[in-house]
């Protein structure tokens, strides 16, 4: 069960990221702030811890939430 719940957010990222580059190539970039706010909230995390942790702590922290 959480492997499926894994790939389901696997799914749903891969669909964001590719949003975000059709917007970025089809002059609708504005959006992308909105969107990229989606994938931090789905993530449970921010930029900030993502640019600042070592790779083992964002692990650790993904990894826990249920």
């Amino acid at each position: 069960l959480r492997r499926d719940l894994i790939l389901v957010q696997i799914e749903e990222l891969g669909k964001v990221i590719a949003q975000i580059m059709h917007n970025r190539n089809h002059g609708a970039a504005r959006k992308n702030t909105e969107l990229i706010q989606v994938a931090y909230d789905s993530l449970k995390t921010d930029s900030h811890f993502l640019l600042t942790a070592s790779p083992e702590e964002i692990h650790s922290q993904l990894n826990h939430e249920e």
